[in-house]
């Protein structure tokens, strides 16, 4: 749910994005835009804290020696507290979409 309100929100700011669920599951990839492969996480420091903190292997992982090479981008979402959906704020999402525009 989360993912796709975000690639709903960044597709109508006019963005390109892609999502497939097996990039998703299977190489981390939560969209891409061009060869910029974008790995969104929630800060959590038994799953996922930063880019190589927690449990989840980064997106990196799986496309090192890419040709083209990809750029991977990670991104927190903030934590909106227990019992309520966390969808990415406004804010985020304007942050997120100046970073894919600095990596694209």
């Amino acid at each position: 749910m989360r993912e796709l309100d975000l690639l709903v929100q960044l597709r109508a700011m006019g963005l390109d994005v892609r999502y497939h669920i097996i990039a998703d599951v299977l190489f981390r990839a939560d969209f891409w835009i061009g060869n910029l492969i974008v790995s969104l996480y929630f800060p959590n420091s038994n799953y996922r804290h930063g880019k190589n903190e927690g449990r989840k292997p980064p997106a990196e992982k799986f496309f090192t020696g890419a040709n083209p090479p990809f750029k991977v981008v990670h991104f927190p979402v903030e934590r909106q507290g227990f019992g309520k959906v966390w969808l990415a704020s406004t804010d985020s999402i304007a942050r997120l979409k100046e970073l894919i525009h600095a990596g694209t």
